[in-house]
């Protein structure tokens, strides 16, 4: 009977502190809060609440913004990542976590299974949903992808100052002015602003980017005012894609202020190889030559890289072979990829000069691939380099 009793009392006291428990779901207004606190009568909770009370109507004022993101990403659909950040006081006083205090430190807008290109069936972002986006202050990865987004949707992104990835690609028209709304964000580590109208000129704004580690503006159109703002800007830059960029030979000379640079990829049309005389003093490990560096001249301005470790030729079509035996002079490269590179059967001899190599890559000039014949024996001639055909 004694026992009994206990049990009792013990489930009348979870009861009433369950049913004590307040609905902070409820809360619109520091008036609905207060009558919250005063109705509350466990004094740990009470003071718990009222300490909180601006954690509390933060996050009440966030919750339509998480709701009206969520729907949009489900509907495209996309992908986020959640997590609770309820204070811990009030989670010790409560005994759980509050739903109030979900929120998302991710939102990927990718489509599973598209390319960048690929256009969505649903399109629910709308400026409406980028102004919802700029209210979750706590993401720290954003990727925006294959939506309308222009330079007069983007301001609110300016906000997310928590922000250490964020990636545009192939959206509306971006231009410098719409990066320029982006100058707050100095705890980027990686940023992606890719086929854009952007010149590179909005990083003058850009002060404190000291964060930034990885960057690619690939399909963009950088100029040679854009890059000397961008190397000025960016002195901890370890990795950028500028291809398919504008800058000239005269612009070229900033890539050396970029003197923790790892990871380059090159491309535009307004240079000429010698622009390529700046990459001497860099520690480069990886290099990607795309268009106006496709010729013997670039071959020689880069085969001393002593650090460099991954070459890619975009495009190797028009490479002779002496020009190939000077790449195969490259002995301190560990993986190489040649584009576009035709290989008759009277050419792939030269290729034996490779077997120095830990992996390499060969794309067929056209969308025929390479005969299993010529596949055999390329692997024949190389049975300890890893090799991808495409």
């Amino acid at each position: 009977m004694r026992v009994l009793s206990l049990l009792l009392a013990c489930f009348a006291a979870l009861s009433s502190s369950v049913a004590a428990s307040p609905d902070l779901g409820s809360v619109a207004t520091s008036a609905d809060l207060d009558a919250i606190i005063a109705a509350t009568t466990d004094p740990a909770l009470q003071k718990a609440l009222r300490d909180h009370s601006p954690d509390i109507l933060a996050a009440a004022a966030r919750r339509p913004h998480l709701d009206a993101v969520l729907r949009a990403v489900e509907t495209s659909p996309g992908k986020v990542e959640k997590v609770n950040q309820t204070p811990e006081a009030l989670k010790k006083a409560l005994g759980a976590e509050i739903t109030l205090f979900d929120t998302l430190v991710l939102v990927d807008l990718a489509m599973p299974n598209a390319g960048p290109h690929d256009h969505r069936k649903t399109d629910p972002y709308d400026a409406a949903f980028f102004e919802h986006l700029g209210h979750l202050t706590s993401l720290e990865s954003l990727n925006i992808i294959a939506t309308k987004l222009n330079d007069d949707w983007i301001a609110p992104l300016g906000k997310l100052t928590n922000l250490k990835v964020l990636r545009f690609t192939n959206n509306g028209k971006l231009t410098d002015a719409g990066m320029e709304q982006l100058a707050g964000l100095k705890n980027l580590e990686s940023f992606s602003f890719v086929g854009t109208a952007m010149t590179g000129r909005a990083y003058a704004k850009c002060e404190g980017w000291t964060h930034l580690t990885k960057c690619s503006h690939r399909g963009s159109s950088i100029d040679d005012e854009g890059l000397k703002e961008l190397c000025a800007h960016l002195p901890n830059l370890e990795s950028i894609s500028l291809a398919h960029a504008k800058f000239t030979d005269a612009g070229a000379v900033h890539l050396a202020e970029l003197t923790k640079l790892t990871g380059l990829e090159l491309g535009t049309h307004n240079a000429t190889p010698q622009a390529l005389r700046h990459l001497a003093g860099l520690p480069l490990e990886y290099l990607q030559l795309g268009e106006g560096f496709e010729g013997a001249e670039s071959l020689l301005l880069i085969k001393d890289l002593a650090t460099l470790r991954r070459l890619t030729l975009t495009n190797a079509s028009e490479l002779s072979d002496d020009d190939l035996r000077r790449v195969a002079t490259m002995t301190q490269l560990e993986q190489l990829e040649l584009g576009k590179i035709p290989l008759p059967a009277e050419r792939l001899g030269l290729l034996k000069e490779f077997a120095f190599l830990k992996a390499m890559r060969l794309v067929p000039p056209s969308g025929a691939p390479y005969s299993q014949e010529i596949k055999d024996r390329i692997q024949g001639m190389l049975p300890k380099v890893t090799l991808t055909f495409q």
